[in-house]
């Protein structure tokens, strides 16, 4: 089996220590032993998903994990490797300091794919994981899309800012300037991330979950950026098939520049025009302790989050998503959200995200009419009704939940996931019929 050469199996029951005889004629020319047979999974995306295991483990003053129970069948593909396993051996090499230390590929993968592997394997105990790692620091989602092949993006103006419109329009001018192709200064060049991930063209990713940890790079890009999502994924499903499953991350670091809010917001509208099994996974609430903290160290709970959104487009699980609003009603001075927790207890918990710091002392909510913020003078929250009270609700207005650069607050239902950021223009009755974290239907089709 080479380049030139592939070979197809009918379908295999999970097995560890198979063993793989190729034979030309009556000649045994080749014998392949301890093969894995489960399921395989691609992550990719830029830094944060590049945030490797051992950085994580000293951010948290942790040790890397070796010999764990729920890794014995976890099998890594990382570039510039062959497949390998987490065992207790580590090297020592020399570091060009000249200081020693000890080493293992483990280190070097993605925390946030070994963490999801990990979570994965003690809810299926008898079937083997694959984990295949192609992740690169600074990769914009243009790196991600077929090179000579970019969709015909339409730039357009952000209408729902409220503040900070000159400050934004600047820092894309400076990005344009800086990193037009060419330039070697942003991250990979446009198609470079696409043609790293086609070298796993022919790899089956049994129920894959393409997890794209990916956004740092466009936050100024935002009016763009979901066109050139939609299309990512689009060239993604022509590859590896319609039943595919994937997964997307709402990213959780703020710029101070007023882009990040805008960002995510895409992100989380983009995803009823991506065809078939989808579903996002939220970090926005995992920030580091400084608020542009772009590494936030908390990889393990959004590997546990992505198991947790994924198991009923692949395993037929429940779904466990974050609260959802299904309904906004505004009269006069009041605002009206009712909410589906999505958990079986309709108590809604409003709690400090990782990086608060004033305790939930705040609102996490934003009405505006125009570029004038309205003053809320009371909020309530009572099992799954929110009700806001506001001097001037009169139509239209923007209505905006954890619409911050680095949100401090969320509200989490029982299975502690939070509720999605929104950002609404309301001009009438709002009534949200399908769930905004998971699409596990194959009746989509592209706009």
């Amino acid at each position: 089996i080479n380049a030139e050469y592939m070979g197809c199996f009918g379908k295999l029951q999970p097995q560890t220590k198979a063993i793989i005889t190729i034979h030309r004629g009556d000649q045994l020319t080749r014998r392949i032993s301890d093969v894995s047979v489960g399921d395989v999974f691609l992550c990719s995306g830029q830094s944060n998903m590049a945030y490797t295991l051992a950085d994580e483990m000293k951010a948290r003053n942790e040790t890397v994990p070796l010999n764990e129970v729920h890794t014995s069948k976890l099998r890594f593909l990382q570039s510039g490797y062959t497949w390998f396993k987490v065992d207790s051996k580590r090297s020592r090499i020399r570091l060009r300091d000249g200081k020693n230390t000890t080493w293992s590929p483990i280190d070097n993968f993605s925390a946030v794919c070994y963490h999801f592997g990990r979570y994965l394997s003690q809810i299926l105990p008898d079937v083997p994981i694959g984990l295949v790692d192609e992740s690169s620091n600074g990769a914009s989602i243009r790196s991600f899309l077929r090179n000579k092949s970019e969709p015909s993006c339409q730039t357009t103006t952000n209408p729902l800012s409220i503040k900070g419109t000159k400050v934004i329009l600047n820092k894309i001018a400076q990005f344009n300037a800086r990193c037009r192709p060419g330039a070697g200064l942003c991250g990979p060049e446009p198609g470079q991330m696409w043609d790293r991930l086609m070298k796993f063209k022919y790899i089956k990713f049994v129920g894959m979950i393409f997890y794209l940890y990916q956004g740092e790079a466009d936050s100024v890009r935002n009016n763009v950026y979901g066109c050139e999502l939609i299309y990512f994924f689009r060239k993604v499903r022509e590859v590896w098939g319609k039943l595919l499953a994937i997964s997307y991350v709402i990213i959780s670091i703020g710029s101070n520049d007023g882009t990040f809010p805008y960002l995510r917001d895409v992100q989380i509208k983009s995803l009823p025009r991506i065809p078939y099994k989808t579903s996002i996974t939220t970090a926005h609430d995992l920030g580091g302790k400084n608020e542009d903290d772009p590494h936030p160290p908390y990889k393990r709970e959004v590997g546990a989050r992505l198991v947790k959104v994924m198991g009923n487009l692949l395993y037929n699980r429940a779904n466990e998503v974050g609260p959802w609003i299904k309904k906004i009603v505004v009269s006069q001075h009041n605002i009206l959200l009712l909410v589906d927790p999505s958990s079986d207890e309709l108590n809604l918990e409003f709690q400090g995200t990782k990086q608060c710091k004033f305790c939930c002392q705040g609102i996490p909510f934003n009405v505006a009419h125009g570029k004038k913020n309205e003053k809320i003078i009371t909020w309530t929250l009572v099992n799954n009704e929110i009700r806001i009270q506001v001097k001037n609700a009169s139509l239209p207005l923007i209505m905006q939940y954890n619409f911050e650069e680095s949100p401090q607050c969320s509200l989490y239902n029982n299975l502690n996931l939070p509720m999605l950021p929104f950002n609404y223009l309301i001009i009438d009755t709002i009534t949200i019929n399908t769930n905004p974290w998971i699409k596990p239907t194959l009746e989509n089709t592209i706009e």
